[in-house]
């Protein structure tokens, strides 16, 4: 190794222990900053094993799903937990929530005769029914995981069925939208662990087993794909879920097995990521879940630390938790064969005051570092289906 080599290699190991992560491009900047962690709930208990984060943007609230007898806690806008909810409700085994006009939309785990089903609650978290689905080939085992409406009709995306799944306003299916991909050469149907929708009500289909997005306009039609599998840095090993910020043209996706948030661009070009395994501040530990809020802040489930973070994305001095801009048509956020500049920062909120005694905000000592593909495999026995 030359003498220059070992310089650049004490730079590079100084700037790990420092807690700052720089990889230069001329696309742009980036900071990525955790401004809260979020430990408990309401009565200073615990979360546990938080796996499923929705964001609602009528009320300015964030749901968060875990485990244990109270499965929902709300928080408001600074971090504040409003009210847990659980097993006395009804609400058992909630794989996801969603929230449209007067009514909140549970999707519940179910039994060996009914294995799953949609239910529905008010607002103030008491159940009225249900969301029968019918018409489908698969009706008598499926088992919903995630269920959206837009465009005036219900999708769904669920176990034992592939694609997204679309329903009328009674329930009745209409159609499925099935994304394919060639796998050692044969190419076969994908099956969809999440998706999101933009404006435009174009749909973003996440393949955990293939490890990439599929972008599909209102009507069904497909767009492009992006996203490569694998463990190494710029891949997607176990991709869990996604979220979007139209106003800077950014897609996150969150890796359950890489302990990373992956960041790319709405055309889907990589552009960098942030995370890694640990216990500090800034560090995750198998995330399972992403939203983002009117603020553009980015809420991670991070669920084997049993901690929510919430983390800003600052580009060009313009931070999402100021009002942000459309970017301009002709200079769109792209990647090309290089990284923008990605500095990972701590810093703390007045709003961190309103946190309950037992909330806790901690700094990383130093960089996290994401792992590595070799490394993926140890990791495997740790995983239980949450």
């Amino acid at each position: 190794m030359s003498v220059f080599s070992l310089r650049v290699l004490v730079v590079l190991l100084f700037l790990a222990a420092t807690g700052v992560i720089v990889t230069a491009s001329e696309q742009g900047d980036y900071t990525v900053k955790s401004i809260a962690v979020i430990n408990s709930d309401e009565r200073g208990v615990k979360l546990n094993y938080p796996r499923s984060i929705f964001y609602d943007r009528v009320a300015d609230e964030t749901y968060v799903l875990g485990s244990g007898e109270r499965e929902l806690v709300i928080f408001t806008a600074d971090f504040y937990p409003v009210i847990s909810v659980g097993h006395g409700r009804g609400l058992m085994g909630v794989a996801s929530c969603y929230a449209y006009q007067e009514q909140l939309f549970f999707c519940l785990g179910g039994s060996s005769e009914n294995p799953g089903l949609i239910a529905l609650y008010d607002r103030a978290l008491l159940p009225e029914g249900e969301l029968e689905l019918k018409g489908f080939d698969e009706v008598d085992t499926f088992k919903p995981e995630q269920v959206v409406f837009s465009n005036g009709f219900f999708y769904v995306v669920g176990t034992g069925s592939h694609g997204l799944l679309k329903f009328d306003q009674e329930g009745v299916f209409v159609e499925r939208i099935i994304p394919r991909a060639e796998v050692l050469g044969i190419e076969e149907d994908a099956s969809v662990k999440f998706f999101a929708v933009d404006s435009k009500g174009q749909f973003f289909l996440l393949s955990e087993e293939l490890g990439q997005i599929f972008v599909y306009s209102e009507k069904g039609k497909f767009i492009y794909k992006f996203g490569t599998k694998g463990g190494s840095s710029g891949k997607l090993s176990r991709p869990r879920a996604l979220a979007l910020n139209e106003e800077l043209g950014l897609v996150f996706v969150v890796d359950y097995m890489r302990h990373a948030v992956n960041v790319y661009s709405i055309q889907g070009d990589y552009l960098f990521e942030f995370g890694g395994k640990g216990v500090g501040r800034g560090w995750l530990s198998f995330p399972s879940s992403i939203a983002t809020d009117k603020r553009g802040r980015l809420w991670v489930a991070d669920t084997f630390n049993g901690r929510v973070q919430v983390f800003s994305i600052e580009r060009r001095g313009l931070s999402l938790l100021e009002e942000s801009v459309e970017p301009e048509a002709e200079n769109p956020v792209v990647g090309t064969s290089g990284i923008p500049v990605v500095k990972i920062e701590s810093e703390k909120l007045e709003a961190e005051k309103t946190l309950p005694e037992s909330s806790s905000v901690s700094v990383p000592e130093s960089a996290p570092d994401l792992q590595s593909e070799s490394e993926l495999a140890e990791d495997e026995v740790q995983e239980s289906d949450l």
